[in-house]
């Protein structure tokens, strides 16, 4: 594995618990450098970090509030 990898998964750290939780994904770390992108992809949609996810989690608000404020009236 090399630094830049190392230094990638100690930036991120949705990825580094995410393998301190599942250390099988080394396995494949070790294989391909690569595959922490692959890694990091999905861990943002499991984890919605996504921006389309922020945006739906926006939206859900207004409609919270839009709901509440028409149950006030």
């Amino acid at each position: 594995m090399s630094i830049e990898v190392l230094n990638y998964i100690r930036n991120h750290d949705y990825i580094y618990y995410f393998l301190r939780q599942d250390s099988s994904y080394y396995e494949y770390i070790f294989k391909d450098n690569n595959y922490i992108y692959e890694l990091d992809n999905m861990l943002k949609e499991k984890y919605k970090l996504r921006y389309v996810d922020k945006i739906d989690k926006v939206k859900d608000g207004i409609q919270l509030l839009n709901t509440f404020l028409e149950l006030i009236k």
